[in-house]
């Protein structure tokens, strides 16, 4: 086993983000694996909390069978905030002593986010808060979802309220809602 170390993942002002790591064996174009070890099946990691640095014992790809000899990744994912900060493909070398994720990824620090989806991430937050505290706002007249997944709400006009959204298949599908005067 080598143990990988996971660093904190802090805002610009150094305070410490929560945050998770998953770790994935995977192939080189990213396409998850399963492999074994004699006849011991591998198993992935999923939502370890990070904290002040988290560390990992992974198998080092040397001891991982696969058939045809199949070179192996760890797909390590690290989520902060509202998505991912930082996706890295590494092979694990077989070593006594502990292994920096910044070597594995060659930087000279592993950056797993920037200023500017930290500020996404607060401003989103933030608009939620406001949203809960009072939740009438203006949509536009028209609106199409731009990505798989998307949803998008529209005021077409006096009378007609739309919501569409953008499947997995890249298809928007709406309806149309007929609004009522009120009292």
């Amino acid at each position: 086993m080598t143990t990988v170390l996971i660093p904190a993942i802090v805002t610009g002002a150094g305070d410490t983000v929560t945050a998770t790591c998953d770790v994935r064996l995977c192939l080189a174009d990213g396409t998850p694996a399963i492999g074994f070890i004699d006849s011991e099946l591998l198993s992935e990691v999923s939502n370890q909390t990070i904290g002040d640095g988290l560390q990992l014992e992974l198998i080092p790809q040397s001891d991982i069978a696969l058939p045809g000899n199949v070179a192996t990744y760890y797909r390590i994912t690290l989520t902060a905030g509202r998505g991912i900060y930082a996706t890295h493909l590494v092979q694990v070398p077989d070593s006594v002593s502990p292994v920096p994720l910044s070597t594995l990824v060659g930087a000279d620090d592993v950056t797993p986010g920037d200023a500017g989806a930290q500020a996404i991430a607060d401003a989103v937050d933030a608009g939620i808060a406001a949203f809960a505290a009072d939740p009438a706002f203006a949509p536009p007249a028209t609106a199409t979802p731009n990505n798989n997944g998307d949803v998008t709400l529209a005021l077409t006009n006096d009378t007609t309220l739309t919501l569409s959204a953008r499947g997995s298949d890249g298809i928007v599908r709406s309806i149309a809602l007929t609004l009522e005067p009120t009292a």
